[in-house]
């Protein structure tokens, strides 16, 4: 083999290595996700109305649970300026 064969080789072993790694790595448990969507959805209660919507939000928590392995603070439920948390039947809280 001349020294650009071995060396292409080389360069293609290891960037398959750190793809396989990369690729093995992405995946999470089912446990940690559910744990996490479950504090996601305590700390952002999806909201389907109004001018704000809440899924950047979710999606921002649920990433940073991930990140931390599920180890989150004590959720907090969001705050509505005063107002009562709002309802999905047009209701209100009365």
């Amino acid at each position: 083999m001349t020294a650009s064969t071995k060396r292409f080789l080389f360069v293609g072993a290891t960037i398959g290595g750190l793809l396989f790694a990369w690729t093995a790595q992405a995946a999470i448990s089912e446990g940690l996700a559910k744990k996490c969507r479950a504090l996601m959805i305590k700390a952002h209660p999806t909201v389907l109305y109004g001018a704000r919507g809440t899924a950047g939000d979710q999606r921002a928590y649920f990433l940073n649970c991930v990140a931390h392995n599920g180890d989150m603070p004590e959720a907090k439920q969001t705050e509505h300026a005063g107002n009562p948390p709002p309802t999905t039947n047009g209701m209100g809280s009365k």
